[in-house]
């Protein structure tokens, strides 16, 4: 005979399973603070590389200007606004990351405590009713 709560659990678990990929149940297997730490790796290497990209972008835009600055000797300059810049974007990236995975994490947490909750409760019908899972 058909539980309905067991079924009910059941179909509540399996859209869990199914509006969470693989990479949610991976985030769960760590730490809040090695999820963060991983995932601001993550930002800096790609800022870096979008970066480094975009800054190629404009010398070979501003070519001739550069070779000028180059030239006069304000390379200096020039190269410590890169800099400036450059930390700046990395500051900035690196803080949004912090709160989107942050919360993200947060709720990602709070869902899989509910579906093993529920999944817990499937297993204690099972017994009862003397199935095994």
């Amino acid at each position: 005979m058909v539980n309905a709560d067991k079924t009910k659990l059941m179909s509540e678990c399996s859209l869990f399973e199914k509006r969470n990929s693989g990479r949610d149940y991976n985030a769960v297997k760590y730490s809040r603070s090695d999820y963060l730490r991983i995932k601001s790796i993550e930002t800096f290497f790609f800022t870096t590389l979008g970066y480094i990209c975009l800054f190629s972008l404009y010398m070979f835009y501003n070519y001739e200007k550069v070779v000028i600055d180059f030239l006069d000797f304000y390379e200096d300059e020039f190269y410590l606004r890169a800099a400036v810049v450059y930390l700046i974007v990395m500051l900035v990236a690196q803080i949004i990351t912090f709160i989107k995975e942050n919360s993200y994490y947060r709720r990602l947490s709070a869902d899989a405590g509910m579906y093993k909750q529920r999944f817990d409760q499937i297993k204690k019908i099972d017994e009862s009713d003397g199935n095994q899972l």
